[in-house]
C-alpha cells in the first residue's frame, strides 16, 4: 500500500551517514561503441526491483527475457542483478549496498529523498552530457512536454544526476462499480453518460447492493482499507483537495491537507456511511488483501483505484467470475465539479554509479525501452508483443521506470476508440505497444465471453477507465488543485511516521464512531505540537 510520501522514511537514509563512497574495486576501461553497439560485451549489475508474479512465460527470468535478449542484439550490453527486492525490502538492500560501499553499476532511487542524499554523498554519475550527446529526439521531446517539471526534479546546480520516469496524471480516481450488479437491480448512474455521481448516488448503490444481497449473504457496500489512501483521493473529487497534501492558502501560508476543513469534511462523510452501515463495519480491521479478497469471492462491487486498476486488480475478479463487469464513475460535488490534484511530475529516478566508465549506456538503454520499441511495429518482435499481449509485468525491463508524454494516456484512448469505430485502421496505430492492446481490445469485442482475462481486463482499462478521464478532461469539469512536494525535513524524518499513525488513528476512531467529530479538532493541534508544526517551519526554510 502507498504512504504519503512526506511520511515516507527510506532505510538508505538511516544508513548513508555510515557509508563508504567507493564501488567496491569496481572501476574498468570504458568499451567504445561501434555503429552504435558495444564493441564488447557491457556487463552491468542492477539493482532490481521485483514483483512476486511477473507473469513471465516458462524459461524467462529477469535476467533472460525478451527485453535484456533484444537489448543484447542491439547494443551487446547483458546484465546481473545484485539484489532483487519488493517493497521496503528493495530500500533496505538498497542501504546496505551503499553502507557496504559496493553499489550496482544502475540502480532504481523510489525516492527524491534517497537521490538527495546519494548526489550529496557523491555516489552517483552526472549524466548532464551523456543525456544531450544520446537521448533520442523522442526521449528529448518526451521530457519536453512536462516542460521541465520531471527533468528539474533531478537537476542539481544545474546537472542533471539521474534519469527520472514521468508519471503521467492519473485524476480523477474512480469508484469501480460492478455494471452486472447495477443492471440486475435496474440502476441506471449518470443518465447523461458523463458517469460523474453524486456522493448520494454512491450511497444508494450500496445500499440497494447490500439489501438486495446482490453478491449474496454478507455482501458489503464499501470496504476501505485503514490507511485510506486511495479512498481519501477517491472522496477529494466531491469535496475538495485535502489529506495527504502539502498546499497553500490564498495567503500563502502553508499548511497540511490532513488538517484542512476539506479533510474533515471526508471524515464527516466517511463517519455517517459507517452508522448507516453503508460502509463495511469490520472498517479499521481489515487489510488490502482482505478487500482484495472480498472483491474476488464477490461480496463486494464497489471499490476506488485508478483507470488502470482492472488490469491488476479486478483481473482477478473476471478470472473467478466470467460474468463480471466493472464500469468506472467519478464523483462530483453538487455543482458537478471534480476536485483532482497535480501529481509531482517525477516518479522514480534511475541512477548511475559515480564511478561507471560507460555512462552514457542508461540513455541508451531509454532509447530503445521507450522509444525503439515502443515505435516498432508490434510484428517486427514477436517475444515482446507476446508480452504486451499477457500482460507480463514492466519490472521484467531492465529499467524500472516509465518514460511517457504527459499527453501519453489521451493519445493512447484517442488511437484505440478510433480502432474501434473503424476510422483508424490497426497498422496506422503509431505505438507497437498500442497495437498489441488494439488486437486485444478487438479481440474482446469480437468474442466477450470468450475472451481471455487479459482481454477484458485491456478494454476496461483503456475503454472505460481512460475514455472516463479523457472525458472528464475534455468537458472543463475539472478543478484543479498544484500540491508542493517538498523535501525530507529532520523532524519529517524523525517524527513524520508518528503523525502518518496518529491521522491514521484518529480518522478510523472519528469514522468508526469511538470519537466525537469534534476530535478532528484535538487531531489537528496534536499534529502540529507533536512535530507538524516544525516540519512546516523547515519546509519554509528549505
Amino acid at each position: 500500500m502507498k504512504k504519503p510520501a512526506i511520511f515516507y522514511v527510506p532505510a538508505i537514509l538511516l544508513l548513508l551517514a555510515f557509508s563508504g563512497c567507493g564501488a567496491g574495486g569496481r572501476q574498468r576501461t570504458a568499451i567504445p561503441l561501434i555503429d552504435g553497439r558495444y564493441s564488447e560485451t557491457l556487463s552491468i549489475s542492477l539493482g532490481r526491483y521485483v514483483v512476486p508474479d511477473p507473469r513471465l512465460p516458462a524459461g524467462d527470468s529477469y535476467t533472460d527475457n525478451a527485453y535484456t535478449r533484444f537489448i543484447k542484439e542491439r547494443l551487446n550490453v547483458t546484465f546481473t542483478n545484485e539484489f532483487e527486492a519488493s517493497g521496503p525490502e528493495y530500500e533496505r538492500q538498497l542501504a546496505l549496498s551503499v553502507a557496504a560501499g559496493d553499489t550496482p553499476d544502475i540502480m532504481t532511487v523510489l525516492s527524491l529523498d534517497t537521490l538527495n542524499e546519494l548526489v550529496s554523498n557523491g555516489l552517483v554519475a552526472d549524466l548532464t552530457d551523456v543525456y544531450e550527446a544520446y537521448a533520442s529526439p523522442r526521449i528529448k521531446e518526451i521530457y519536453d512536454s512536462y516542460n521541465s517539471r520531471c527533468l528539474d526534479r533531478a537537476m542539481y546546480a544545474g546537472r542533471l544526476m539521474a534519469l527520472p520516469g514521468t508519471r503521467l496524471e492519473d485524476k480523477p480516481l474512480m469508484f469501480w462499480i460492478r455494471q452486472d450488479w447495477l443492471d440486475r437491480l435496474g440502476i441506471v448512474l449518470a443518465a447523461d453518460g458523463s458517469h460523474r455521481i453524486s456522493i448520494e448516488d454512491l450511497e444508494m448503490v450500496a445500499r440497494a447492493f447490500i439489501s438486495n444481497r446482490v453478491g449474496g449473504e454478507g455482501t458489503l457496500g464499501l470496504a476501505f482499507s485503514p490507511s485510506l489512501w486511495d479512498e481519501l483521493v477517491v472522496m477529494e473529487a466531491a469535496f475538495g483537495i485535502g489529506p495527504n497534501h502539502w498546499l497553500r492558502d490564498e495567503s500563502g501560508r502553508l499548511y497540511h491537507g490532513s488538517t484542512s476543513s476539506e479533510a474533515r469534511r471526508i471524515v464527516e462523510q466517511l463517519r455517517r456511511m459507517f452508522a448507516d452501515g453503508i460502509l463495511d463495519p469490520q472498517f479499521g480491521t481489515r487489510r488490502w488483501d482482505d478487500i482484495t479478497a472480498l472483491l474476488i469471492n464477490g461480496r463486494l462491487g464497489i471499490v476506488p483505484g485508478q483507470w488502470h486498476i482492472v488490469d491488476w486488480r479486478l483481473s482477478s475478479v473476471r478470472s473467478m467470475d466470467p460474468n463480471a463487469v466493472f464500469r468506472p464513475y467519478t464523483l462530483a460535488d453538487s455543482s458537478g465539479r471534480v476536485h483532482v490534484s497535480h501529481n509531482d511530475a517525477a516518479e522514480r529516478f534511475v541512477v548511475v554509479r559515480k564511478d561507471f566508465p560507460n555512462p552514457e549506456v542508461l540513455i541508451l538503454l531509454a532509447n530503445i525501452l521507450f522509444d525503439d520499441l515502443k515505435a516498432m511495429d508490434a510484428m517486427q518482435h514477436p517475444e515482446i508483443a507476446a508480452y504486451m499481449t499477457h500482460s507480463v509485468d514492466n519490472s521484467t525491463r531492465p529499467l524500472w521506470m516509465e518514460i511517457e508524454p504527459i499527453t501519453g494516456v489521451f493519445e493512447e484512448y484517442i488511437e484505440l476508440k478510433e480502432l474501434i469505430d473503424g476510422s483508424r485502421a490497426l497498422e496506422d496505430i503509431s505505438r507497437s505497444y498500442r497495437q498489441m492492446l488494439g488486437i486485444s481490445i478487438l479481440n474482446f469485442i469480437s468474442n466477450p465471453a470468450g475472451a481471455q482475462v487479459s482481454e477484458w481486463s485491456n478494454f476496461g482499462s483503456r475503454i472505460y477507465g481512460l475514455g472516463l478521464m479523457y472525458d472528464t478532461y475534455h468537458n472543463g469539469a475539472l478543478h484543479w488543485v498544484r500540491p508542493e512536494f517538498p523535501l525530507s525535513t529532520p523532524t519529517m524524518r524523525q517524527r513524520g511516521a508518528n503523525l502518518y499513525s496518529l491521522q491514521e488513528e484518529f480518522f478510523i476512531k472519528i469514522i468508526t464512531g469511538i470519537e466525537p467529530l469534534s476530535a478532528f479538532d484535538t487531531f489537528v493541534t496534536r499534529w502540529m505540537n507533536e512535530g507538524g508544526a516544525a516540519i512546516i517551519a523547515e519546509i519554509e526554510q528549505q
